[in-house]
């Protein structure tokens, strides 16, 4: 393929190519591309597409990890694949088959508020486990759904030593209820957590509107500060984090009007203010709710959905790209 590209004058003409590269930091691409195509891929005008552009702008995926299989002598990833991550558009994830959209317009859902996941993240700055412990203050007063199935030692030792003692089937059995458990969460909740993990953003943010669940979206606020990105700013083409970093379709989808958002506090009175404001939207009076799902559903049936409507994919993707900078200035 390296030698293809490097030979091809289409290629080599300036006309713009999407590279799509799904997940995994800078120099995991090393690892999965490799130098040969590295090289050739500078040859070209490329353009990068890929699910979380934020992997280019955190300090622990900018070097070279433990795990990296390659060497780098000539430095392809910080002088050309790193800079392209952080210029990259960002596409959707393919979400969960089972998180269906059940429940009819208007009608009741069995919880308010809903957490599927783990908590142990290595960067999220414990956003994940503060979001846990907000839905927890809040279950005496709203229909809370907190599911983290590693917050305990002792019962994910239950649990491996159970599918220790069982067969391969009872294990592919457990497993498939379990995933399919997992994703009808989604389905019978009115508002669903996605906080940050090791990248800002997750699969659960297009599980929740595919569900026709409202998201939540949680991000830290320190990672979005000027201190953090003064501080992690490695060169002049770093991505700035925001809110909206990483949230794909942009000049389609209006991400405030399909999603909630914020930072959570470490202090009591910031813990007592994220409760009273959030429980403010589960209020069942509370109509722009209601017009929040209602946006979000749509804007991910028309340019989200990859299984069922991929057309509308490519036609979000093709409109990112033509009001993309990267795009208009060239190389």
């Amino acid at each position: 393929l390296a030698a293809r590209l490097a030979a091809d004058p289409l290629f080599r003409s300036g006309l713009p190519h999407l590279l799509l590269y799904p997940s995994g930091g800078p120099y995991a691409a090393l690892n999965h591309l490799g130098p040969q195509l590295m090289r050739a891929l500078q040859l070209g005008r490329v353009l990068l597409a890929s699910i979380d552009p934020s992997w280019g702008a955190v300090p622990q995926y900018t070097l070279p990890s433990p795990w990296s299989r390659r060497v780098d002598p000539e430095d392809l990833v910080k002088s050309f694949f790193l800079p392209l991550l952080r210029r990259a558009i960002a596409v959707p994830y393919l979400p969960h088959p089972f998180a269906e959209r059940r429940a009819a317009r208007g009608k009741e859902r069995a919880f308010d508020v809903m957490y599927e996941g783990g908590l142990k993240r290595v960067l999220d700055l414990g956003q994940r486990t503060r979001t846990a412990e907000l839905l927890r203050d809040m279950s005496a007063a709203h229909r809370i759904r907190l599911h983290v199935p590693d917050g305990n030692v002792n019962d994910r030792q239950e649990k491996r030593s159970l599918l220790l003692n069982r067969s391969s089937a009872e294990k592919r059995a457990a497993a498939k209820a379990e995933y399919c458990r997992s994703g009808a969460a989604f389905s019978n909740a009115s508002v669903c957590a996605v906080p940050m993990g090791d990248t800002l953003t997750s699969r659960r943010l297009f599980d929740s509107l595919q569900a026709g669940c409202v998201p939540l979206v949680v991000r830290s606020a320190y990672v979005m500060s000027r201190e953090f990105q003064k501080k992690n700013r490695p060169t002049p083409s770093f991505l700035p984090l925001s809110f909206r970093t990483s949230l794909p379709f942009a000049a389609s989808i209006d991400w405030d009007r399909a999603s909630l958002r914020c930072s959570l506090g470490k202090s009591r009175a910031c813990k007592l203010g994220d409760a009273t404001w959030l429980g403010s939207w589960l209020d069942r009076r509370c109509a722009l709710l209601e017009q929040k799902r209602e946006y979000g559903a749509a804007a991910f049936d028309a340019y989200l959905d990859v299984r069922r409507n991929p057309t509308g994919v490519a036609s979000a993707l093709l409109r990112e790209i033509q009001e993309s900078r990267t795009y208009l200035r060239g190389r």
